[in-house]
């Protein structure tokens, strides 16, 4: 079941409303309506593919957006096996296949409708996890747990990091402490980078 035909959650509802309002505000073409820049942006995108060698592996990007990160692969040249972009916003994936035609990708919720046990190699998310929603702790754990589910190799995640000692009413900022937590829970390797920005920090698990 997609998310359209599924009933909306209030959390479901306040993302969709923000990044739509963004989206109408600056366009595809802009990386505002995800990050501050496009540099910003393409700094994340960077670090997260340090995550393994991603050549010929099968891709799986939760909460797509744009489908920008689709792009960013290959600008670098990455010959990956295959590419899944998900999202539960259907604005933004319009836009995205407006953008890049031909790009993968379908409108699903990782939560009510989760990836079969190791069905990508890699599974990434940027951005999804920073704005504040109801239940913002509860929903990223849980979204977390179901992209180790659906990992063969590893994850690779980033978050705004609480030690930038920024304070945006709408962003929720994280200490690298408490995806470490959670994280460990799971008794898989792990690697954090709070190396590249003072106000990001990422998580590389590892399955194998």
């Amino acid at each position: 079941m997609s998310v359209a035909e599924a009933a909306l959650s209030p959390a479901d509802e306040v993302i969709i409303n923000y990044h739509s309002h963004l989206l109408r505000e600056y366009g595809s073409d802009d990386a505002r309506v995800i990050w501050n820049s496009r540099f910003s942006q393409e700094q994340r995108f960077e670090v997260l593919l340090q995550v393994g060698d991603l050549n010929r592996a099968s891709i799986l990007d939760v909460g797509c957006g744009l489908g920008d990160f689709s792009r960013y692969l290959a600008n670098r040249g990455i010959s990956y096996g295959s590419y899944l972009g998900i999202d539960i916003n259907p604005d933004m994936l319009d836009a995205a296949q407006e953008k890049y035609p031909g790009i993968n990708c379908q409108c699903r919720d990782i939560l009510g409708n989760p990836f079969k046990e190791g069905e990508f190699d890699y599974v990434f998310e940027s951005g999804i996890f920073n704005l504040k929603t109801p239940n913002t702790v509860k929903r990223t754990f849980d979204t977390i747990d179901r992209m180790l589910d659906a990992a063969a190799k590893g994850v690779a995640m980033n978050f705004v990091s609480k030690l930038s000692g920024n304070d945006n009413p709408d962003v929720h900022y994280w200490l690298p402490s408490e995806i470490v937590a959670h994280v460990e829970k799971h008794r898989l390797p792990f690697m954090l980078r709070h190396d590249y920005r003072t106000n990001d920090f990422t998580v590389f698990v590892y399955k194998r």
